[in-house]
């Protein structure tokens, strides 16, 4: 908007914005939506100086989106970020993803759009560049069973996926179709089936509470989520949410008021309030828990994952933790030692060794390990927390206090380094 110099443009003006005159309350015309999102800055970049924000938890959360494909119709996602999607590049994308990793030391990152998959070569070009250059991390996403496929997984998990989170919402056919999912159960089986060849964590979201669910609706669920084999997931019973098709409906329909967010107090307004959904909230939450201790990956899935996909770190890292479980940690030092050998700049190796050390009592080999992952990201707090607590017990106290001091200046919310230093 042009004005003269040293004018003050007026706030009626100002498109998306609503303010308080003598009047009441004015409210402006909308605001468009930004087309081009990688003209939008990187919050790491302008955010040393946030108060009372942790960086390093803060940042691990990456939207690469805004909008979603589908068209759910208990989601707000509609009314919040417009029917459009709008994506970033896969440059931005691990331009930022770089920025904080150098800046920040972090090395986990979890992409919280609504459907991360949904531009399939979006996300193959953005595998690439995370491969071709070198970044070197783990991560996480959000996407829909109809919009995934063997050739992306894949892609995914050699970038270093681990894990994958899925809105099944529920195994009944009848209860899909009152959500507006737009899926069937035979895609989350299908898609769930390549998740685990690729060797990736599967995670579900799942609702119950919908106005006509009844037991053998659950009965449907729970036999879907035994099929599946998902390692984890998270229960919601169903909620009103502004702008929904569940709420607008239910508005006309007389069943609430339209004010019903001014007016009721609680922390989440659900669509029923029964004992049925009692009953099968806990009913899921106790098969998912059931099904993730025997859904996780033995010796032989890794051969298989490490046969389809050939070397991956990801797949390094999975198999070596679930020998340290086991408590078979030659063979956990074997994966943690192939990653280090053919990615000397790959963290995750070293810092995996220098834990596994310390377990195993090997404590100098442990420190040198740790050292090995502050060559590769020097602002990688943790292991300078690492370093200090095995300082500590070699009584090298000093030296122990200077990293933990490090630690703190990196990232002044490391609990380690806070509790060392508090007591010292």
């Amino acid at each position: 908007m042009a004005t003269l110099k040293g004018e003050t443009p007026r706030l009626a003006e100002i498109k998306g914005i609503a303010f308080r005159t003598a009047d009441g309350i004015i409210s402006t015309a909308a605001r468009p939506p930004i087309a081009d999102l990688d003209s939008v800055p990187f919050p790491a970049a302008y955010m040393d100086n946030a108060f009372g924000v942790d960086l390093h938890r803060q940042l691990e959360f990456i939207i690469t989106s805004r909008g979603c494909p589908a068209a759910c119709l208990f989601c707000s996602s509609p009314l919040f970020w417009g029917k459009s999607l709008r994506l970033r590049s896969p440059r931005n994308m691990v331009d930022e993803i770089t920025l904080i990793r150098n800046r920040c030391g972090l090395i986990y990152f979890s992409i919280r759009d609504d459907t991360f998959t949904a531009d399939k070569g979006r996300v193959m070009e953005f595998c690439r560049l995370l491969r071709e250059e070198k970044v070197f991390i783990l991560w996480n996403c959000q996407s829909r069973v109809s919009a995934v496929d063997e050739e992306l997984l894949f892609a995914m998990k050699r970038a270093g996926c681990e894990c994958i989170q899925f809105g099944v919402e529920s195994g009944s056919p009848r209860i899909l179709k009152a959500l507006g999912k737009g899926i069937n159960t035979e895609q989350v089986r299908k898609a769930s089936a390549l998740v685990r060849k690729a060797g990736m964590n599967l995670s579900i979201y799942l609702i119950t509470g919908v106005k006509s669910e009844v037991d053998a609706d659950t009965d449907a669920t729970i036999k879907l989520v035994e099929a599946i084999q998902a390692h984890d997931g998270q229960v919601s019973p169903l909620a009103y949410y502004p702008g929904t098709e569940i709420f607008s409906k239910d508005v006309k329909a007389g069943a609430i008021g339209r004010e019903i967010f001014n007016e009721d107090r609680h922390e989440a307004l659900y669509v029923r309030d029964d004992a049925f959904v009692e009953s099968s909230t806990q009913r899921l939450l106790e098969t998912v828990a059931k099904v993730g201790k025997g859904a996780g990956y033995g010796e032989r899935d890794f051969q298989s994952h490490k046969k389809l996909l050939g070397y991956c770190h990801a797949t390094n890292i999975m198999s070596g933790e679930m020998y340290e479980d086991e408590g078979r940690w030659q063979l956990a030092e074997r994966e943690y030692r192939e990653i280090t050998e053919r990615e000397p700049e790959n963290p995750w190796g070293w810092l995996l060794l220098g834990a596994l050390y310390g377990r195993m009592g090997a404590l100098e080999k442990a420190c040198s390990t740790y050292k090995r992952v502050l060559t590769v990201v020097p602002a990688h707090a943790p292991a300078f927390s690492d370093l200090g607590e095995l300082m500590m017990l070699m009584g090298r106290t000093l030296e122990g206090t200077e990293y933990f001091k490090r630690a703190l200046e990196l990232n002044p919310y490391d609990p380690r380094a806070k509790q060392a230093l508090k007591t010292r």
